[in-house]
């Protein structure tokens, strides 16, 4: 690793340091002061989305019908796959 990439990765390393939040936070959970802050009215539609979504249930039109944006249904499938 050259010097300027090592300074370049400087700030992150030091979130990930300070235990702050580095990257695109999960559904339900924005970023306030480098920290996850869960909103309980956005976060439990995740686990009822999943679960739909594993019974077969069409992914698009299950998120539209929980509020789910698009663009998060990948990763919320993804993390529900490494957790179990």
């Amino acid at each position: 690793m050259s010097v300027s990439e090592f300074i370049a990765l400087m700030p992150q390393l030091e979130h990930q340091v300070t235990g702050k939040r580095v990257g695109r936070p999960p559904f339900g959970y924005p970023i306030e002061d480098g920290f996850l802050q869960q909103v309980p009215a956005e976060y439990v539609h995740v686990p009822n989305f999943i679960r739909e979504v594993h019974k077969g249930r069409e992914k698009h039109a299950t998120a539209a019908f929980f509020d789910i944006p698009d663009a998060t249904i990948r990763s919320i499938l993804n993390r529900a796959k490494s957790v179990s």
